[in-house]
């Protein structure tokens, strides 16, 4: 095998064994599969098949060609992962404020450190738009990714350790409302049926 294409395959397995672990790591945590990363390794191993294919037939600089392309889709299934999880974590976020919207004052006093945890949703959120502008294949990238689910999933995990609870209060919150509702109707028109007649 020539100088060239042996680093590019040493290359190739480092950039392969840190992804695969990634994925690895987040499947025994019981989190959601990252299925765009796994396709990236899909086709990191197509590439990898067809530059062993060749440079059996003796074309080695398609055979390097081939394998360059499969190092791209390892290295890009690696900081992949850090954006799928980003998204997931974020949506699960979305999703948990929109459950007590309108009752933010109960969320504050069922989650624990409620506004630390804001505060800092808040700046995920103002950092998230710069995001694009760092280089996604940097370590730092990837970190600045692992350090806000972090962040994201320690809320998550206050918001469930209380849900049953606030979620209890709101829903008396409401049921109080609807029968206020129901009886200033009530009211409204027994002022109007005794208006009527007398």
């Amino acid at each position: 095998m020539r100088a060239d294409l042996k680093d590019l395959h040493a290359r190739f397995y480092a950039a392969f064994k840190q992804a695969e672990s990634a994925i690895k790591s987040a499947e025994h945590a019981g989190e959601d599969l990252p299925i765009p990363c796994i396709n990236e390794l899909r086709y990191a191993g197509y590439h990898h098949i067809r530059s062993n294919q060749f440079f059996a037939d003796g074309f080695h600089e398609k055979a390097e060609e081939e394998m360059r392309k499969a190092i791209r889709h390892t290295e890009r299934a690696h900081f992949d992962i850090s954006e799928f999880y980003v998204s997931i974590y974020s949506e699960k976020v979305k999703v948990i404020i929109g459950s007590y919207r309108g009752y933010e004052y109960l969320a504050a006093r069922h989650i624990p450190n409620y506004s630390d945890h804001i505060k800092t949703i808040h700046e995920i959120g103002n950092f998230l738009e710069t995001l694009h502008t760092l280089d996604k294949a940097s370590p730092n990238y990837v970190e600045h990714c692992k350090f806000i689910c972090r962040k994201l999933k320690d809320f998550i995990a206050a918001f469930r350790s209380v849900e049953g609870a606030l979620l209890s209060e709101i829903a008396e919150k409401e049921s109080g409302k609807k029968i206020s509702w129901i009886q200033c109707l009530v009211s409204a028109i027994i002022g109007f049926l005794l208006g009527k007649f007398f």
